[in-house]
C-alpha cells in the first residue's frame, strides 16, 4: 500500500494523507502537530511547500511529501 502526504494550506487541517490508487473515501485531513508526530523532523522540513498550480475556484495548492 502506497500513502501519499500532500499540503493544502486554504483548508481547516491542511494535511491530507491518502491511498495512492485508493477510492474517494480513503484519504485523511491532519493538522500540523499530528503530522510532526507521524514524520521525523528531517521528513517534515523536507516536505516540498512550493506552488504547483492555481485553480482560480480554489486558490493555491501546495506541494507533497516525497521521501
Amino acid at each position: 500500500m502506497k500513502l501519499t502526504l500532500r499540503y493544502i494550506p486554504n483548508l481547516e487541517r491542511p494535511w491530507l494523507l491518502k491511498r495512492e490508487g485508493g477510492a474517494y473515501e480513503q484519504h485523511a485531513h491532519f493538522f500540523k502537530i499530528a503530522m510532526q508526530r507521524l514524520l521525523t523532523e528531517e521528513e517534515f522540513k523536507s516536505l516540498e511547500k512550493k506552488q504547483r498550480y492555481i485553480n482560480i475556484n480554489k486558490g493555491c495548492r501546495s506541494a507533497y511529501y516525497k521521501p
